[in-house]
């Protein structure tokens, strides 16, 4: 072994502290430079709506089930829920998925006998069901089946294979891709209220999920005061901070989870946050030019836009107001199979 794996094995801190004081990452990246990310759709024959993303040796996989339930109509406040499908997301990280010093492996259920350590797990499980519902990138009225009778319950179950860091915007884009792949099966519902599924074989006719927009995420680490973007797992366990950003492609910030650490000046999130919106734009771009669709942007997304008072009012419209509405981005872009997308490693 090499006197500086030696050195970087006994004091891996002081080796990246060094490796960052020269603007460099150990793994050979920038700063400000993302990792090789692959999302493919469909890669379980068990279930038809599937998707699994890497980034670097992060993988998260993801499944989708379909299940007939009853709908939610407990009143909230004296005012009963207009009638809605329900989507459940449900997160697993097993011990083997990781190196021992980063994670002793956590379930996003609670009241095992391991549950001081299923923080992990929850965390994730709250911020993928927060982004999903309150970005509205999903029409839920569309997994009604017969009002008050029977809705369609959406199980998401998102297992990490491997945690080399970032598994937020691993496992978003798992979820993201895997819903974009939902079928909702033909329906016959009785006299007696109960839904009997018509298969294609009986000349059933299956309707996609529609997905309003879609939403990309780009997380970030703070190590000796340098900002990190794709942070790996090392860089994670060393980071004073992490925290993630949520965007659509319009540019549109629908959210930041951060818990704890560091507080960010705003300079240093406004930043990020154009980052961010520069990332969605790829990613958004790969898929336009996969499917073949224009860039128009669609009219929930203009009328969202013209219409939303979120708490990020005031920063969205400095990011609409900066440089970056009018920018456009050469994509590192590799070929790919049917259902595979891939963005090179690229500063961003």
């Amino acid at each position: 072994m090499e006197e500086s794996n030696i050195y970087a094995k006994i004091f891996p801190q002081e080796t990246l502290r060094r490796y960052l004081s020269a603007q460099f990452r150990p793994d050979g990246r920038g700063l400000t430079t993302t990792r090789k990310t692959v999302v493919k759709r469909r890669v379980l024959s068990t279930t038809p709506s599937s998707a699994l993303c890497t980034i670097g040796n992060t993988k998260v996989l993801c499944g989708v089930r379909l299940e007939v339930a009853a709908p939610n109509l407990v009143p909230q406040a004296g005012v009963v829920n207009e009638p809605t499908g329900q989507i459940q997301i449900a997160v697993e990280i097993p011990a083997l998925c990781a190196s021992a010093k980063r994670s002793a492996g956590s379930s996003a259920v609670v009241g095992g006998r391991n549950s001081s350590r299923n923080v992990d797990a929850q965390s994730l499980a709250r911020f993928l069901t927060t982004c999903v519902v309150d970005s509205e990138m999903l029409d839920l009225r569309q997994l009604v089946i017969e009002e008050g009778v029977s809705v369609w319950l959406l199980r998401v179950d998102v297992v990490c294979l491997d945690n080399d860091g970032n598994l937020r915007d691993a496992a978003l884009l798992a979820v993201v891709n895997a819903l974009s792949t939902v079928r909702l099966p033909q329906t016959h519902v009785t006299d007696e209220k109960r839904v009997y599924i018509v298969e294609e074989s009986d000349g059933g006719v299956a309707k996609p999920l529609t997905l309003r927009d879609s939403i990309y995420p780009l997380t970030f680490a703070i190590v000796e005061d340098h900002l990190l973007i794709d942070p790996s797992g090392d860089e994670e366990e060393y980071a004073s901070t992490v925290f993630t950003i949520v965007s659509r492609s319009d540019g549109t910030i629908v959210g930041i989870d951060k818990a704890g650490g560091q507080a960010l000046s705003p300079d240093r999130l406004k930043a990020c946050m154009i980052q961010t919106v520069k990332r969605a734009r790829m990613w958004s771009k790969l898929e336009t030019e996969r499917s073949g669709q224009g860039s128009e942007p669609s009219q929930s997304s203009r009328g969202r836009e013209a219409s939303g008072k979120s708490k990020l009012d005031r920063a969205q419209s400095d990011l609409q107001g900066s440089e970056l509405g009018s920018s456009r981005t050469n994509l590192p872009l590799s070929a790919s199979k049917q259902d595979e997308y891939i963005l090179e490693t690229c500063e961003i």
